[in-house]
Order: C-alpha cells, then structure tokens, then sequence
C-alpha cells in the first residue's frame, strides 16, 4: 500500500522557519487536519521537496519549454555540489537566468530547509487551509503532495 504525503514549504528555499511559527502551524495543523501523522522536517540548507513518483514534466517558467530530464540532472549535481546553497540555472530553451526552485514541475516540487508533513491525510488539502498557513507564517508558502 502507498502512501501520500503532502509537505508544505516556503516558496522562498532559503526562508528558515523559527520555532515559535512552527508550533503556531502545528497547533493549527493538530486542529484542523486529520492525519496519520503530523511532523516537521528541518535541516541547515535547502533540500528537493519531490512530489515522487509523480513527476512527468519539467518546463521552463518563461518560455514553457519542456526541459530534458538530462539537462536537469546536470544542474541538480551541479547544485548538489553547493549543498544546495545556489540553485541559479541559464535555461537551455531562451537563455534566461532562472533557478531551479522556480521550475515548472508537474507534479509541484520545490526547494526548502523546513517542511512541514502530513501523512496520508484523511481530506484533501484546502485552499483556506494554505492561506491560513501563510497568514501564520506570513509568507508564501506551496503544498507537494507525494505519493511514496
């Protein structure tokens, strides 16, 4: 059986989440969502949110382009390389600076130091519940629903 995790992140990868935003979040998430399991997952730099085996396509923010799996492999070891630290690209479709947090992933992916989990939700995500969440942590922030 497979699960689904659904991990909200800042948009912003490099954004750190203090301790007092993650038990305001907490609180409302214990409140409002019913879950296996609720928890936060932290770490100095940012890391790959993936949306697992969901993703089928990468395109360019700009231009729309579909980008080679390759192409982003390459730069993925080349940020790997950084610890994440510099996710800046030169797009191989219209030669725009771009990064890879801001890639067009479908399934939604991102970059992030902190994301809070919520595994196998019993309800769908709402859309007043992710605004809630960014009026807690005033920022903005973006759901990954993974299945794993």
């Amino acid at each position: 059986m497979s699960d689904t995790v659904v991990k909200i992140i800042p948009t912003d990868p490099y954004r750190r989440i203090d301790g007092q935003e993650i038990q305001r979040v907490m609180a409302y998430l214990q409140s409002k969502i019913k879950a296996d399991k609720l928890e936060v997952v932290s770490n100095e730099t940012p890391l790959f949110i993936d949306c697992g085996d969901s993703l089928e396509t990468i395109q360019c923010p700009y231009c729309g382009e579909t980008l080679d799996f390759d192409w982003w492999h390459g730069r993925m070891d080349a940020a790997y390389g950084t610890a994440f630290r510099d996710l800046s690209v030169k797009l191989p479709c219209c030669g725009r600076e771009s990064s890879l947090n801001d890639l067009a992933y479908d399934f939604p992916c991102g970059f992030s130091c902190d994301a809070f989990h919520i595994l196998n939700p019993w309800a769908e995500l709402r859309e007043e519940d992710l605004k809630q969440l960014q009026e807690l942590l005033g920022i903005s922030v973006r759901a990954v629903y993974a299945h794993i």
